[in-house]
């Protein structure tokens, strides 16, 4: 997916994230709570994902709780990817984020 974050001069970026379903909803990653996206999301919880073409309003949640799950189904779903990437990756930085859509929104 592209995630869109925008800092506090509401400049846009976007960065390209893996994304996991899990009971209902969409989860993202942050590999490091460090990370400039996670850091934006944080401070401004209203994003919007692109997903297969479509784009939508979410607010974020960072939820620590879940991101053992989140990490487990990251594994399944992106294997040999996501191996290499936890060889970089401290997985107690990881932060699993639940995207809430918000209906008819403009981001």
């Amino acid at each position: 997916v592209v995630l869109t974050t925008r800092d506090d001069r509401d400049v846009e970026f976007r960065t390209s994230l893996w994304v996991v379903e899990h009971r209902g909803s969409l989860y993202l990653r942050a590999g490091d709570k460090g990370s400039n996206w996670f850091v934006r999301l944080k401070a401004e919880p209203r994003v919007k994902v692109e997903r297969a073409g479509v784009t939508q309003a979410y607010r974020a949640h960072p939820e620590p709780g879940t991101t053992d799950i989140v990490n487990q189904l990251m594994a399944r779903d992106y294997g040999l990817a996501d191996q290499l990437i936890g060889v970089i990756r401290d997985e107690t930085q990881s932060v699993a984020i639940r995207l809430e859509p918000i209906p008819d929104q403009a981001f």
